[in-house]
């Protein structure tokens, strides 16, 4: 799906109104993430990625953890980071996921075809019933039978995912991570407290019932972390430690692309 994705604003608030081509495919065209693409004519998650495009740290390294096709990989590579780390441990998408990359020329990007969780080690797949359709709900599970004739996909922590980034990008920080694992997120978490001490990246995250909110927030608060906002269709949710973080003021403009943006604005910080 090839669509024009209008920069009205960057970070910096100076007035672009710069056209960017976008092309993105998927696995299959009834998949809900290129519905959303195609029947928008914009970015999956787009009043999100405008937000933080707007409001959140640019540059150094952003890390997405459950990459997929790679929607949000190629607005952060194209428009904030200056590396983007992709995660993505589903081999179905791998190809699809190389090939939106390279066609919108995100050099800046280093794909690792692993998963996350609380430890090193192997896990299984598994997929939605309807993979095709449903892409974005794939999981991971540890619980492997012997009898099982499955192919394994290696697991990493996120800890240790950062300290190879570092050794490649040393002069980077780490400043946005971005985790959307259908469930997985506090497996990611048991993983990721070296990070969260040592570097404190603003954090983008899915959650979908209160309980799983509940359960992540309280892991965070000891380090710092609130949330303060609330998007998308599954909750997700931007976290900042106030007293280190800087969030930029959205400017106040009225055409459609930045109504959606100042709609969340009033949602998050009550103007």
């Amino acid at each position: 799906m090839k669509f024009e994705y209008i920069l009205e604003w960057d970070y910096k608030k100076q007035f672009l109104s710069r056209k960017v081509e976008i092309d993105i495919v998927s696995l299959d065209p009834n998949d809900l993430i290129i519905k959303r693409i195609t029947k928008s004519k914009n970015f999956y998650e787009y009043d999100l990625l405008n937000y933080l495009n707007l409001s959140a740290t640019h540059g150094g390294i952003f890390i997405d953890v459950g990459t997929n096709i790679g929607n949000h990989s190629i607005f952060f590579g194209k428009f904030m980071a200056d590396q983007v780390v992709c995660i993505e441990p589903s081999y179905r998408l791998h190809q699809v996921l190389e090939r939106n990359l390279s066609v919108n020329k995100v050099k800046n990007s280093t794909l690792l075809k692993i998963g996350v969780g609380a430890e090193p080690g192997f896990a299984k797949l598994v997929f939605h019933p309807d993979d095709k359709e449903q892409t974005g709900m794939t999981q991971l599970s540890t619980e492997v039978k012997r009898t099982e004739n499955v192919k394994l996909v290696e697991v990493k922590t996120l800890d240790s995912v950062v300290k190879e980034m570092k050794e490649k990008f040393p002069d980077l920080p780490v400043n946005l991570v971005k985790i959307d694992v259908e469930g997985m997120q506090m497996e990611v978490m048991e993983g990721f407290k070296e990070t969260l001490e040592n570097h404190k990246p603003q954090l983008v995250i899915e959650a979908n019932s209160e309980e799983e909110q509940t359960e992540l927030f309280e892991f965070l608060k000891p380090f710092g972390y609130e949330p303060i906002g609330q998007f998308c269709a599954t909750p997700t949710f931007h976290l900042i430690i106030p007293e280190f973080h800087k969030i930029s003021n959205i400017p106040k403009i009225g055409q459609k692309f930045s109504y959606n943006v100042q709609r969340v604005k009033r949602k998050i910080f009550g103007s």
